[in-house]
């Protein structure tokens, strides 16, 4: 299926389904959509804890089961069929020595999107490197030219030490914010491949919107953090019904599957002691849901009722009383596995967002002459950030 095609179909069932998306089960007791779907959410709180975990990360079987009772998903599996990339010939080879201060699951990340792209010739930009992992892979398997941007200098002092530490003599750094008008780095970019492996935001939105004023030759971006940097609605090219907030974005790549078990545990308490704020706070003001920052982790290392005292302070409202911590505990508890359950709901339609939105990246560089292709460059449990968007103006 064309790139194109693909958008407008999930563009028009995304619409259609927007209620049970759009809404967070974590600013209301009810969202809407229970209403018109109550055999579907009924399904959903009945769900024991081991089904939950297992839907959250087994998408394919939680839209078989939503499907059950919200028709519409039946015709999203095909349009969330990608091809995987097809993987290079043997010419690209490892070299242990290429991996040192690569993380295991980031070497695997690396290896697989350089084998998906393919041996490179000539000039290749490696976009927001870091220490320059990738372009260093990609400098020691040919004769390109790589030039790595990183806007942090120290990054490219130590990526420059590990080229020379395994003889890399065909990769330079340029340290430079690519979000800057920067005519050094313009020049770079100029009849060059560039590379970018889990751009976030707008790193990834700035190259593809000005590739073609660039004169980019090819694109091969991996996008991640879709609603880094996004200050309002993302509005899809003309013709597309959809209007995202980041939020929505966010829950294109809310997903766990990588992280260890430590972290998960750690999200769950974050997740049961800020509804558990939240409920507190709304029986003191009897309010709508209010917003409020991200709560630094080290707080939810000591015990909960230190973590009531020091959010309700930040929030300037009353803290509870020692006597009713016990409570606001359990209840946020209870929340968290109600809204755990609900939420299943929107993650069915997690993939489909960010195929939509990535698909829109794609479709406009169509307009600036580019030939695109849309794949996925690993399996998801290597990292569910697996999308491949290749570029290329011939």
């Amino acid at each position: 299926m064309e790139v194109a095609a693909r958008q407008a179909a999930l563009d028009a069932l995304l619409q259609q389904t927007r209620p049970l998306w759009a809404e967070s089960p974590f600013k209301t007791d009810h969202p809407a959509w229970c209403a018109n779907y109550p055999a579907l959410a009924a399904a959903l709180l009945a769900l024991a804890d081991g089904e939950v975990a297992r839907l959250t990360e087994q998408r394919t079987a939680l839209i078989e089961l939503c499907a059950q009772y919200v028709p519409a998903l039946t015709e999203l599996a095909p349009l969330l069929a990608l091809p995987t990339a097809p993987a290079a010939p043997a010419a690209l080879t490892r070299n242990p020595h290429l991996d040192w201060e690569i993380p295991g699951r980031k070497q695997e990340q690396i290896a697989a999107f350089a084998a998906a792209i393919g041996v490179q010739q000539g000039r290749v930009v490696d976009w927001c490197a870091g220490k320059g992992h990738l372009g260093r892979l990609i400098a020691a398997q040919g004769d390109a030219q790589v030039t790595s941007l990183e806007r942090d200098a120290a990054l490219c002092e130590a990526g420059r030490a590990l080229a020379r530490r395994v003889g890399i003599t065909n990769q330079c750094f340029h340290a430079v914010d690519v979000l800057q008008a920067d005519a050094a780095a313009a020049s770079e970019l100029a009849g060059a491949a560039v590379l970018a492996l889990h751009a976030c935001g707008d790193l990834h939105r700035a190259l593809c919107a000005g590739a073609a004023e660039r004169q980019v030759r090819a694109l091969h971006v991996a996008p991640c953090c879709h609603n880094r940097g996004l200050s309002g609605t993302y509005e899809g090219r003309t013709g597309m019904q959809l209007r995202l907030e980041p939020e929505h974005l966010r829950l294109a790549i809310q997903d766990t599957v990588t992280a260890p078990a430590r972290e998960i545990r750690l999200r769950e308490r974050e997740l049961a002691w800020k509804l558990a704020f939240v409920a507190w706070r709304r029986s003191t003001e009897a309010a709508d849901y209010r917003p409020f920052k991200s709560v630094p982790d080290r707080w939810l290392k000591g015990d909960f009722a230190s973590f009531m005292n020091r959010l309700a302070a930040r929030e300037d409202c009353p803290a509870p009383a020692a006597t009713d911590i016990a409570h606001w505990q359990e209840t946020g508890h209870a929340r968290a596995r109600k809204v755990a359950r609900l939420n299943l709901a929107r993650l069915a339609f997690s993939r489909a967002l960010e195929i939509w939105y990535v698909a829109d990246q794609a479709v406009r560089l169509t307009c600036n002459a580019y030939q695109v292709r849309l794949s996925e460059f690993c399996p998801r449990r290597l990292t569910p950030r697996n999308l491949l968007l290749q570029a290329r103006r011939e």
